[in-house]
């Protein structure tokens, strides 16, 4: 698990990563028993072991304003990648955007919270067509909160949140 937690927050320890990292571990011990453990190589090792290059043809046939996210302490996915596929994406005729979240790990989503959903936000706004759209809410409770607050997340912390 902690090279899990190395590779999503660069060792940034926070009540919501923890009951997160919980979370997963109870899910991953479920889902990834000794029977499995061939699956499990092949959707986590092997993904990375042969990973093919993407194709122009095939990214091309994306009909969608797309976001790429660079989170710049990603220590799998330096900055470079994002431009690579970001570069290969325009060659492709995409409506793409690169951007980038400062600080954040991995699992920027996750630590960099606000940041993540301000930028989603401005996205989604900046590529709809909807005039009346609803402003966005002041906060919105988690569909997973009970689960993790059974990990331990306090539902009421105002360091992370929920």
């Amino acid at each position: 698990m902690l090279g899990v937690v190395q590779l999503a927050y660069n060792n940034q320890e926070t009540i919501f990563n923890k009951a997160l990292s919980s979370l997963a571990s109870d899910a991953a011990l479920q889902n990834w028993s000794s029977k499995s453990l061939s699956t499990m190589h092949t959707v986590t090792i092997k993904f990375f072991q042969t990973q093919d290059q993407y194709i122009l043809s095939d990214l091309a046939r994306l009909r969608c304003p797309t976001l790429l996210v660079n989170c710049t302490q990603d220590i799998i996915y330096p900055r470079a990648t994002a431009e690579e596929l970001f570069d290969l994406l325009r060659q492709a005729k995409v409506d793409v955007e690169l951007s980038t979240i400062e600080g954040a790990p991995h699992f920027g989503c996750a630590t960099h919270i606000e940041e993540t959903n301000s930028l989603l936000y401005a996205f989604v706004l900046g590529n709809t067509s909807a005039k009346d759209l609803a402003p966005a809410p002041a906060r919105v409770k988690s569909p997973f909160l009970e689960e993790l607050v059974a990990h331990g997340f306090y539902e009421n912390d105002d360091s992370d949140t929920d």
